[in-house]
């Protein structure tokens, strides 16, 4: 009745992948139009966003080599003042030194030098073009407003640093001002001022920029510093007044930065810490990258290129439209790929992960797999559904445990062979007695709660469960796992049998039950191990004098200790092999059932 189900309920794999395969074909050639429409689309915004970053890059490394050269030669000036080579001592001597500094910061205009009195000297640039490089003079900066405002700053710094922009009538040019104080240790000597040309650093800054691309330099967010189409010499410059405002320049997309949005286009991006901004004017489209640059003052910098979209914009409008067509196509087949494909895959996949935990012996966890309408899939589920309920009834009544090591080993089926083994026996003391008053249900329970404390306590060490005798357990240990010290591993595992019972005593007792006693008994020796029994029927077990002279060893624990909670005896052999760390105690030698020669029973306490 399933089968006949599955054949007519169910579409068969062959065709399905057919259907699949057949479709992404027909979509093959609209997918490859999508791909080649996007890569034209990114190759065309790539190109124009390097045109434009390579701008703002070249913009900033001409602004930082512009203003670090006179950072830089700045700080050695205040340095060499500072360490009197030359001090001001000598301004003759001062104002040659400052002078041939300023020359080689061709940016800075002028540098005042002053002691702590306000006593100094002034270095002016001189015409480059001619044989005067620099001119110099005493300086008094009582004179200047403008000075004695930065030796009173200088006096609250313990390095350089970067005042205000300042604007001096006299010239009718606006200069950035650096400034730095001079000390020696904890001493305040002087200070010192450079002027720096905001129209030099404009006609620097100029030769990033080209017919398209229009780059500018703002202090803050709206002081224009340098940009193409700033004067210089504008009559609206003051001393209140250093900067213009980004409004008040030829530039109506500067003069509107403040409405500019992020970017809406994608593939179009600006240089690492950079921003990108379009704005519209008059219908047209303007792209804008910014950067702030810090480290030059407590306001800090901003750079910046704009040009028009209509590069951009015509390209992309013909890209979009076949765009949308392709990727309409494309997403139509991405959709039916991706459901046939989970149709088949899904399936395939809960297979294999419950395979992998048939491979663990994992029974317990498996759920049986779900019905599918794919016809080789649900003959798949089916089979495997049942030869799961048959792996859960045969795991019952197997030690998977063993067999994973057997099969990890590859030694299912090897056949048996001697070995060094130390085998252990457990049993509850006067376990008829006290079965006496009990149910069968209760003499169950008591067993199986009983083995499941040993058994976890030899398995935690290594130690192989070889069978159940009623409440006894018979272990091993050095088959099928190597183990360095078999002697030890057991003697391990019989004292955290022995915790684990006086545990559960505290426990029984607490719930009005009697308490369990237990014996242990553990011999070391040559056993052979493997395969024993018949073709039919086949265990992994043990065989030798060892298993009889263990199990005397226990019996031996109701003469050694009759009322003692949990009795442990060892052979001397296993005995020998114990570290000092493991303590034990002589009990004498003892005559038992079936031995001519006395045996040596060691107490491990």
């Amino acid at each position: 009745m399933t089968g006949a189900r599955a054949s007519t309920n169910t579409i068969g794999l062959f065709p399905a992948l057919a259907i699949s395969i057949a479709m992404l074909v027909v979509v093959s050639v609209g997918s490859v139009a999508a791909t080649g429409l996007y890569l034209s689309r990114t190759i065309v915004a790539d190109l124009g966003s390097k045109v434009m970053a390579s701008k703002l890059t070249i913009l900033e490394q001409t602004v930082r080599g512009e203003l670090d050269a006179i950072v830089a030669q700045s700080a050695y000036v205040a340095k060499s003042v500072a360490a009197d080579r030359p001090g001001f001592g000598s301004l003759d001597r001062l104002g040659y030194f400052a002078g041939g500094s300023l020359a080689a910061a061709h940016n800075a205009l002028a540098i005042h030098l002053a002691d702590a009195d306000g006593k100094g000297i002034h270095v002016q640039s001189g015409n480059r073009k001619g044989d005067i490089l620099f001119q110099f003079e005493p300086l008094d900066i009582a004179d200047d407003p403008l000075l004695v405002k930065a030796a009173r700053e200088a006096l609250v710094h313990d390095t350089l640093y970067w005042g205000e922009p300042i604007h001096v009538e006299e010239t009718g040019e606006t200069f950035l001002n650096l400034s730095a104080p001079i000390r020696k240790g904890q001493d305040h000597l002087g200070f010192m001022t450079v002027a720096i040309s905001t129209k030099a650093i404009s006609d620097a800054a100029a030769h990033a920029g080209d017919e398209q691309h229009t780059v500018f330099l703002l202090y803050g967010e709206n002081k224009v510093v340098a940009h193409s189409r700033l004067d210089h010499g504008d009559e609206r410059l003051s001393i209140e007044k250093p900067l213009l405002g980004h409004d008040e320049i030829d530039d109506p997309v500067l003069s509107k930065l403040d409405e500019a949005h992020p970017f809406r286009h994608s593939g179009i991006t600006p240089p690492k810490d950079a921003e990108a901004l379009e704005l519209e004017i008059d219908g047209k489209r303007h792209y804008i990258f910014t950067k702030a640059l810090h480290g030059y003052g407590n306001i800090p910098l901003l750079i910046g290129v704009h040009n028009e979209a209509s590069a951009f914009d015509a390209s992309f409008d013909h890209l979009h439209q076949n765009a949308f067509i392709s990727a309409g196509l494309l997403l139509a087949s991405i959709i039916v790929a991706g459901l046939l494909s989970r149709l088949v895959s899904r399936p395939v996949e809960r297979t294999a992960q419950r395979a992998l935990a048939i491979e663990n012996l994992d029974f317990d966890r498996i759920a049986p797999l779900e019905r599918s309408r794919l016809r080789e899939i649900d003959e798949l589920a089916t089979a495997f559904n049942a030869m799961l309920v048959g792996l859960k009834s045969f795991g019952r009544y197997m030690p998977r445990n063993l067999v994973a090591q057997l099969i990890k080993e590859h030694r299912v089926g090897a056949g048996s062979e001697e070995r060094e083994l130390t085998v252990m026996f457990t049993d509850i003391a006067d376990f008829s007695t006290a079965c006496e008053a009990m149910s069968a249900t209760e003499v169950a329970e008591l067993i199986n709660h009983h083995l499941t404390l040993v058994c976890a306590c030899i398995e935690r060490e290594g130690g192989t469960i070889d069978k159940y005798i009623g409440d006894a357990v018979m272990a091993f240990w050095g088959a099928p796992d190597t183990i360095h010290n078999t002697a030890l591993s057991a003697c391990r595992a019989a004292l955290a049998i022995r915790s684990a019972i006086e545990q559960d005593n505290i426990d029984r007792q607490a719930s009005g039950l009697a308490p369990v006693r237990l014996r242990i008994g553990i011999h070391t020796g040559p056993l052979v191990v493997g395969d024993i029994g018949t073709p039919t029927r086949t265990n992994y077990t043990v065989v030798g004098d060892v298993v009889n002279g263990c199990q005397r060893l226990e019996a031996l624990g109701k003469e050694v200790a009759p009322d003692a909670e949990v009795t442990i005896l060892l052979s001397g052999t296993t005995a020998e092999f114990l570290p000092p760390d493991i303590p034990t105690t002589s009990e004498g030698t003892f005559r038992v059932k079936g031995k001519e020669q006395r045996i040596e029973a060691f107490r491990l306490t």
